[in-house]
């Protein structure tokens, strides 16, 4: 396969001819006719297929995982956050239809899905010569498709209700758009139907992308890439044998290997080197996708008493940091006790007292001044994340041997004491603590059809007041089954489109 993302461009042609939201035309767009061919040289071949890397990777990394895990009982809000997530955070009447990162992730994600669908559409009618670029189109079709099952995965989990076979013909999901037509007004297809897609895509990908092998910290879409979405896929519809299976899979791939040391691990996390990448999408000084800057926010500030200071939106709860033992990798690298540097508040400033949340602090290449900024390169799939669903789908699939084989592997690489009896508590658990950050809290949840407690505060955090501790913050759990755990269909969309129903427990139109 062609190294096609050796230098990421935006194919401006194909961003040019479709918007943002799902159902509205903009002025500023160029009308796509799909009657006149896109692809007309090999040049458009390498432009287009940039642009479904592109895409993909616009919806990677920052606000995109941010807003699940805030949501939830691991980080509790600073009182300098700005009220940044602050309807997200507190879950109360300020959530509504019209949140602003509700309404970014389903209008990028939806963004994203137009483009594919427009390579999809275009490559059988390409003009280029078909028989000497086979392979190439080939593998941009396979690739459109890996991209677009990844993203209805990401819509169904947030938007539509968990997988239940028993109802899941019946139950809604998010619209299923797989022609591009700017006039259309889908309907909320069913969870079964999207689905249904998502797995058909991934067959159809996978009979091109079987025989390109994975390797660590590919830049693109690679048989294992598939298997990582298959696994989740299998996962999610209960199938555990076969969840199991494609997790498995990517796990006995020796290109790949969990960190073994602590400098691994801190190469792993902090400069986009490392074993764990199934994927790893590149990113430079000039080529950033989003960052995590709320839990960083570091920078220099003349009157620390070092010159630099951590000022976090949100930080890291006590029921989050007192999951970990001191000596795990991840307690250890993870936060920061902000003994070096401090965190200033309300113009003072705090060390020794609490932890700050690193894990996404950034790679110092991604800054031209060599500082954190909470930018790293993208890591789409990874190898820790197979073995936490292998683990639950050898658990659930009743093959308690295989999924203390897993759990334990993963504890004792992370430096963790490893369970000595498997149970699915303890599996939940090495979900938190290892995926936190990652976005995947809210679908995690969802799946187990469980709640989370309320997201006490450290005590250092609370002590120094650096909290918002008033109604909706530090007090705040979440049953299981809340309504919250489907997040609202934006109001914009409804508003345009009449055929949308909006979610259990939200208006049908909020203000945006």
């Amino acid at each position: 396969m062609k190294h096609i993302f050796r230098s990421l461009i935006i194919a401006a042609a194909l961003g040019s001819v479709v918007s943002c939201n799902l159902d509205l035309y903009p002025d500023t767009t160029l009308p796509y006719d799909k009657d006149v061919p896109m692809i007309q040289t090999p040049e458009d071949i390498v432009s287009y297929h940039r642009g479904v890397y592109s895409n993909f990777r616009t919806c990677q990394a920052g606000t995109y995982k941010i807003a699940d895990d805030v949501m939830f009982d691991g980080f509790n809000a600073a009182q300098g956050f700005g009220n940044r997530y602050g309807g997200i955070h507190r879950l109360d009447a300020s959530f509504t239809s019209g949140d602003d990162y509700v309404t970014s992730f389903w209008s990028n994600m939806y963004a994203a899905i137009k483009n594919y669908n427009i390579i999809i559409e275009q490559i059988p009618v390409a003009t280029v010569d078909a028989e000497s670029y086979k392979v190439e189109l080939e593998t941009m079709m396979a690739d459109a498709k890996v991209a677009r099952a990844w993203t209805y995965l990401q819509l169904a989990r947030k938007f539509g209700k968990p997988y239940n076979a028993a109802t899941a013909g019946t139950d809604l999901c998010v619209p299923l758009v797989t022609v591009y037509d700017q006039n259309a007004r889908p309907a909320r297809a069913s969870v079964q139907a999207v689905y249904n897609q998502i797995k058909q895509d991934l067959d159809d990908a996978y009979e091109v992308l079987q025989n390109v092998a994975g390797q660590n910290s590919s830049q693109e879409f690679t048989a294992d890439a598939v298997n990582c979405i298959y696994a989740n896929y299998y996962l999610d519809v209960k199938n555990y044998d076969q969840a199991y299976s494609y997790a498995d899979k990517v796990i006995s791939n020796t290109q790949y290997g969990l960190c073994e040391t602590e400098d691994e691990f801190k190469a792993e996390f902090f400069e986009d080197a490392g074993k764990e990448a199934i994927m790893l999408l590149p990113a430079s000084l000039t080529e950033l996708t989003g960052g995590y800057g709320e839990y960083i926010n570091y920078g220099s500030d003349a009157n620390s008493p070092t010159g630099y200071a951590f000022k976090s939106g949100f930080l890291p709860s006590r029921v989050l940091v007192d999951s970990y033992e001191s000596a795990d990798l991840r307690r250890r690298n993870w936060f920061d006790n902000t003994s070096k540097i401090p965190y200033g508040s309300n113009g003072s400033y705090y060390q020794n007292k609490f932890y700050v949340f690193v894990k996404f602090k950034g790679n110092t290449a991604l800054n031209s001044s060599g500082i954190i900024d909470g930018h790293i390169a993208p890591k789409p799939f990874s190898l820790p994340e197979m073995y936490l669903i292998a683990a639950e789908a050898a658990f659930l699939g009743n093959h308690k041997v295989n999924a203390l084989a897993k759990l334990t592997e993963l504890q004792t690489m992370r430096g963790a004491t490893p369970v000595s009896t498997i149970t699915l508590e303890a599996i939940q658990k090495e979900w938190f603590k290892e995926t936190v950050g990652e976005g995947l809290r809210l679908e995690c949840l969802k799946r187990w059809g469980i709640g989370c407690g309320v997201r006490t505060g450290q005590a250092g955090a609370l002590e120094s007041n650096v909290l918002m501790e008033t109604a909706g913050y530090t007090d705040r759990s979440l049953a299981a089954g809340d309504y919250h755990l489907c997040w609202p269909i934006p109001s914009y969309e409804i508003k345009v489109n009449s055929n949308l129903v909006q979610n259990e427990g939200y208006s049908a139109v909020d203000a945006d």
